[in-house]
């Protein structure tokens, strides 16, 4: 994953620490948490110590956010929705003040 400003990575780990806290909660293994998602423990290990030049792209953290938090009883897809709002890049409105309506 491309990289991403100290501030972000701390609103990503908050993210991710959410997920942490409820697997011990739960008593539940990485690895225990890899066979029930498919989702390799290396992976993990490095989302969960917030190592996230270590793992692919975007859409694939999505994916695993998503599994990660469902399999733990969360809502996956609310939580992958904050992580790429907090990830991607800040877009520049390219909309002209000058623009006519018709």
């Amino acid at each position: 994953m491309k990289l991403l400003s100290d501030v972000k990575k701390e609103q990503l780990k908050e993210i991710v620490n959410s997920l942490v806290k409820t697997r011990q909660e739960k008593s539940l293994t990485i690895e225990e948490i890899a066979m029930k998602t498919l989702i390799r423990p290396a992976l993990l290990q490095a989302l969960e110590e917030g190592r996230f030049e270590e793992l692919p792209e975007l859409i694939f953290v999505r994916g695993f956010i998503i599994r990660y938090g469902d399999t733990l009883g969360l809502n996956g897809n609310s939580l992958a929705e904050q992580f790429i709002k907090i990830s991607e890049p800040s877009k520049l409105k390219q909309e002209s003040p000058h623009v006519k309506k018709k």
